[in-house]
Order: structure tokens, then sequence, then C-alpha cells
């Protein structure tokens, strides 16, 4: 404006021509406009417009995410949680150990005696007539415990006195007397508690006096339990 200002005082304006002419004149010295001649011009242009700059741009850009992406990967992986390798670790250790359990339940001679119960009974259904404890021995001996191979934890009489229920283990050969029937005396093989509180036992056992049956799951109230059989490796 000063510049303007500064031409209008040199000039005396008297026609619209000469004051169109003053205003070319300042608009083009002011540097507000510049042409295609220009080279600044021409390269911003260029730049801006040239399709092979805007696909190296493109191709750049592009290059950059590629990049960004696979180090983020590599960062990811490097610093994966050990915890989770060690889990893996722990698995396989887990499974290994599980092996070995099963292995020591294998020598364990109480499991043995009612796997063998158990497949003889159900799997083979294999009938023993006789007596109750024809059915018990007979077990005893294909398990491996033979007369020589079981220890007595407790011996009394049908009378009494009766053994503490905390001496029974699983694979015992109990014997006892049958509260469910008569009150007979009974044998059979202890296999767990069903309600140790009343002393109620689930016993694995045959039914005797020569019946044509197999061996049975039944319960049996053992709070009168006069001897106690166990095998022994």
């Amino acid at each position: 404006m000063k510049v303007l200002a500064a031409v209008f005082d040199r000039i005396q304006m008297k026609t619209g021509i000469e004051f169109l002419f003053v205003f070319i004149l300042v608009f083009l010295s002011s540097g507000c406009f510049r042409g295609r001649n220009d080279p600044d011009y021409a390269g911003r242009k260029k730049s801006v417009n040239s399709p092979i700059e805007r696909r190296k741009n493109r191709q750049s850009r592009n290059g950059k995410q590629k990049e960004d992406i696979a180090r983020a990967e590599k960062d990811a992986f490097e610093k994966k949680s050990p915890v989770e390798i060690k889990v893996d670790h722990s698995n396989k250790e887990n499974k290994e150990t599980d092996k070995v359990d099963e292995k020591q339940k294998e020598k364990q001679p109480g499991l043995k005696v009612l796997r063998t119960a158990k497949d003889l009974a159900f799997k083979k259904k294999k009938i023993v007539r006789g007596s109750c404890w024809d059915f018990v021995n007979r077990v005893y001996e294909l398990a491996g415990f033979g007369r020589k191979s079981r220890k007595t934890i407790f011996k009394s009489q049908k009378r009494g006195p009766y053994a503490d229920i905390n001496l029974i283990k699983p694979g015992d050969w109990i014997y006892h007397v049958n509260l469910e029937y008569k009150n007979v005396p009974h044998s059979g093989i202890f296999v767990k508690w069903a309600d140790k509180s009343k002393k109620i036992a689930k016993m694995l056992a045959y039914a005797g006096m020569n019946k044509k049956t197999t061996g049975r799951y039944k319960h049996h109230r053992l709070s009168r339990v006069f001897r106690i059989i166990r095998p022994a490796p």
C-alpha cells in the first residue's frame, strides 16, 4: 500500500486508463503473480502433477508400511512371553508324570486286586461257584497274591471285638457280619467308602451259596469287621 501511495503521489491520475495502467504495474511488481516462465512455479507444478512422482510416492509409502508391519511382527515374536513356553514344557512334564503315576498304580497291590476282580466279574464274566470266600481267593490268586503274599491286618471273631474302619484300604479282603442278610458271616473286596460317617462301603463280592452268578458290586455296612487281609508285594 505504501508503494501504491507513493506511485499515486508521483503520478497525477486524470483518467481511468492511467489508473488501470498504474494498478497493473504495481500488481506485477509486487510478486503476487508468477507465470509459467517462473522456474519455482514450474518446479512446484511438476512435483505435484507428475504421474511419475505420484507413483514413486505411493511406492515409497507402501514400502514403508510393509517395513513397519514386518518390524512389528518381529518385535512381537522377540517379546513372546517365556511363560507360554514354560506352560508347553509343563504340559509335557505333566503327561510324563501321569505315565509314571500309572506305572506306580499298577504296582500298588490293592489297585491290582481291584482291577483283577473287575476284569473277572464284568469283562470275562467268570463264575466262581462255591462260597463268597472262593471268589475273593480266586481274585487274589489271579492278581498274583497267593497265601504267602497276604498280610493279616486285623483278626478277631464274629462276635468281636471289631476293627477300626480307618484300617481298611481299597483292595482289602474284608470279613464282616452281613447286617443286610440275616447277620451271617460274609467276605468281599473293599472298593471305597460310599458314606464313611455311616460306615457304608462299596464292596465287590460273590453272593455265595454255590449260586450261578458272577461277582457284583453291593453296599454293606461295615460296623462289624472281624478280619482284614491285605495283599503284600
